[in-house]
């Protein structure tokens, strides 16, 4: 054995997801029916919700969060929810769901603007996101940036078009601390055409870029950071509306390719 060779194994994880996925199954609560053509996860629960019962999606494992299937002609699609906020919490679930087979995901949620033109209810597609989290860093090597999916979020501002539905494609940030949201960095940011802030978006780029999955994630602003002070508007329709936009568009790319 080389001994490059015996530093890999020296450095490589204690515990793989797959290690989690068969612990799971073992407990009777894993994912025992991955969904093949892809998965949608929704931050918002009361959007989740909706979207479940538009589709008739139903639950088949006892997976928790739950996951809910609708079928389709092409294969079986995944909605999820109800799985917290954040990085870590959100690629744990990411890393499950990738070792259960799944390759391709759209994440629907908020983010705050940092652009003044932008209003609540508009949409935005993430190109890429900064990296202010914590989880990439333990993914891909140190830089500013790290992009998500761009064929796949292609084809999700496409889609939103022809359905009628504005949105723009572009940079967010992401922050592991939304309480040290400092005037001076939102200053910065917008002054650099970063157009929201987060709390997920390079953290799930970054795990798709090492497993090598598609994904894409879609924000609905539903507040502000803009002349120095916040203006949350979470509870507008405009808000919920345009994530269920974001969500029948995905569903549609899902359902027929």
């Amino acid at each position: 054995m080389s001994s490059n060779d015996q530093t890999e194994i020296e450095d490589s994880p204690l515990v793989k997801p797959s290690d989690q996925l068969d612990y799971l199954v073992q407990r009777g609560r894993g994912i025992e029916h991955p969904p093949e053509q892809g998965m949608i996860l929704f931050f918002q629960n009361h959007v989740f919700r909706s979207c479940v019962e538009e589709v008739g999606a139903e639950k088949k494992d006892r997976f928790r969060p739950g996951i809910y299937i609708k079928e389709t002609e092409k294969g079986p699609i995944g909605l999820c929810g109800d799985f917290g906020f954040g990085g870590p919490s959100t690629t744990m679930i990411l890393e499950l769901l990738i070792a259960s087979g799944v390759e391709r995901f759209f994440f629907i949620g908020s983010a705050g603007a940092i652009q003044p033109s932008l209003k609540v209810g508009d949409i935005i597609l993430g190109q890429d996101a900064i990296r202010d989290d914590g989880v990439s860093y333990h993914y891909l090597d140190p830089k500013k940036e790290v992009e998500s999916s761009s064929q796949q979020t292609s084809k999700w501002r496409s889609e939103l078009e022809r359905l009628g539905k504005e949105c723009s494609l572009g940079t967010s940030w992401t922050t592991a601390a939304p309480f040290r949201e400092m005037k001076t960095d939102v200053e910065t940011y917008r002054n650099s055409d970063v157009l929201c802030v987060e709390m997920e978006a390079a953290s799930i780029y970054a795990v798709a870029e090492f497993r090598g999955v598609e994904v894409s994630c879609g924000f609905v602003i539903s507040d502000t950071l803009v002349d120095g002070t916040w203006k949350p508007q979470f509870h507008y329709a405009s808000a919920t509306e345009s994530q269920i936009d974001l969500f029948r568009s995905a569903f549609k790319i899902l359902s027929e390719s």
